[in-house]
């Protein structure tokens, strides 16, 4: 069995600072005069995909047995939200609303990285 390796305040915040620019990046192609829809949707696909495997990672018991207090109020719950909000089909149309819901995953990621304590980094 392999172990579950705690991820530190570090991790989780460079984690969501990834997320964060995934999302800034697709904010701005989405919003562009003309944009590269196939590409907008692969690199969605990447962002509910990597988020998905850490949902479904998280979840399990071993690893909240485990946790540590960051990981508890923060990594989890900000996984779990925007997989949550980000219920636009990966197929989806790049409309207002596409955009609506990648501004409020933004402003989720960016809500949650303000929690990270700074004396833990």
């Amino acid at each position: 069995m392999i172990s579950y390796q705690t991820k530190t305040a570090f991790e989780i915040r460079n984690f969501l600072l990834a997320k964060e620019t995934l999302i800034v990046e697709l904010i701005q192609l989405a919003k562009a005069e003309v944009h590269d829809e196939p590409l907008i949707i692969n690199q969605y696909g990447v962002l509910k995909s990597l988020l998905r495997r850490e949902k479904d990672f998280s979840n399990k018991a071993r690893v909240k047995k485990n946790a540590t207090p960051t990981e508890e109020q923060i990594l989890f719950p900000v996984v779990n939200e925007l997989y949550q909000i980000l219920k636009v089909p990966v197929r989806g149309k790049i409309n207002q609303f596409f955009i609506e819901t990648l501004e409020s995953a933004l402003a989720v990621t960016r809500s949650y990285l303000n929690k990270i304590p700074h004396a833990d980094l």
